[in-house]
């Protein structure tokens, strides 16, 4: 059997943007895809994110966010495999970034703890997906002065620090039809996108 292809509304409207996204307009697209990275789920019905304890309560996009909003807007690998994935709710998030605090003022980053992660490969997708292909804030070769970081840039802070703002309810999908689908298009619905009335 052949596999479908479902193409969601924020699909379609990436699609159109794409060959006219440029710095002056990435904001009104750019708002659509935060809020829809917002509503991503770490333990989702996805076959990867089947693999988490019910325990775990992430929206990492979120997390990722909501962590470089309270670090000067950014973040590095070693504060994310050491403290960020390890979270698994509100309340570890807390800890994590108090401890990357401490670690940046005494310069100690075994502070932290441990890493979870330390094949670089393995953190870049992540950020990747946190910037959506990098168009909420760049690659961390590209910081500038901050270079290693992840800077979050003034462009993109009030779009971003709007989508954390929200406090979304997580979840589950446990033994739903057609779950991957619809946890898909209740991604896509969270984009809150207008309606294409061309």
């Amino acid at each position: 059997m052949v596999p479908r292809l479902h193409v969601t509304d924020l699909g379609r409207a990436v699609l159109r943007w794409l060959d006219t996204l440029n710095e002056n307009n990435f904001d009104v697209l750019g708002g659509h895809l935060a809020n829809a990275l917002a509503s991503c789920q770490l333990r989702n019905p996805t076959e990867e994110g089947r693999d988490y304890d019910n325990s775990v309560v992430v929206f990492p996009f979120v997390f990722i966010w909501r962590a470089m909003l309270e670090l000067d807007w950014k973040i590095n690998s070693e504060e994310l495999s050491r403290a960020i994935f390890k979270v698994t709710d509100e309340n570890s998030l807390a800890i994590a970034i108090n401890k990357i605090m401490e670690a940046r003022v005494s310069n100690d980053r075994e502070t932290m703890g441990p890493p979870v992660q330390t094949v670089n490969d393995r953190i870049i997708p992540w950020m990747s997906m946190a910037s959506f292909g990098w168009t909420l804030f760049g690659d961390k070769e590209l910081g500038g002065e901050a270079k290693g970081y992840y800077v979050v840039p003034e462009k993109s802070r009030p779009l971003l620090r709007s989508a954390v703002a929200i406090r979304r309810k997580h979840r589950d999908y446990d033994g739903e039809a057609d779950s991957v689908a619809k946890y898909v298009e209740r991604i896509s619905m969270s984009a809150a996108l207008p309606k294409d009335i061309r």
